[in-house]
């Protein structure tokens, strides 16, 4: 049965562009302002699930609000078995390389990639009518930190578009919603990178360039 070092190691060989955060399950790669990577989530006693994760530093909140799992016709969440993980790694690393390609990349990103990255991930999520209001504002900041406004603004009268849609409860979480957005999406690209690298001092995440984490 494959140990969780042994199985993060095959993933790392995989992907050599990542690193193993902290000696955890994420295997992460930094590449401003995007930190992005595999996470090896526990699923049962008996298999675990590789999913796609991301996380926008431009944000007042950094999370991995890209979580993605991964699937095919046969099993719409792709497991791999502990004991036969030797044996069904290879096929779950050609889904991984396949559905996102920014993990194969060695060199620095090309910024539509990324942004398509957070695009497509909106449309996956509205189609399993579920909220992408998470990820369509690391979208929006996105767009705005590398200079695109008249992206930014079609994304966000898309956005409006959605939230007009939705019941006051559905966006109680955020507090005042006006204020929030306001302080999350109309600022300026300066601002978005004192944030970033803020943020990126408190999450430590600059040692993933250093490779000190493996």
């Amino acid at each position: 049965m494959a140990t969780e070092s042994q199985i993060c190691k095959d993933w790392v060989k995989a992907f050599p562009a990542l690193v193993r955060f902290k000696g955890g399950r994420r295997l992460l790669c930094l590449q401003e302002p995007v930190v992005y990577g595999v996470e090896i989530e526990k699923f049962t006693s008996e298999a675990y699930r590789p999913k796609f994760v991301a996380l926008n530093l431009l944000s007042s909140f950094p999370e991995f609000a890209i979580s993605r799992t991964l699937a095919t016709k046969r099993r719409p969440q792709l497991s791999v078995s502990y004991a036969k993980h030797d044996s069904e790694f290879e096929e779950a690393a050609g889904i991984m390389k396949a559905t996102f390609p920014i993990l194969s990349s060695s060199e620095c990103l090309d910024q539509q990639l990324m942004i398509e990255v957070y695009r497509c991930e909106v449309e996956e999520i509205l189609k399993e009518s579920a909220s992408p209001l998470a990820v369509w504002f690391s979208l929006i900041q996105l767009l705005v930190f590398f200079g695109d406004e008249e992206g930014a603004r079609m994304e966000r009268e898309q956005m409006d578009s959605y939230v007009r849609k939705l019941s006051p409860s559905s966006l109680a979480v955020f507090g005042d919603f006006e204020a929030f957005l306001k302080r999350e999406l109309e600022v300026a690209p300066n601002v978005l990178e004192e944030r970033m690298r803020s943020n990126l001092a408190k999450g430590k995440w600059e040692i993933l360039s250093s490779g000190s984490t493996r």
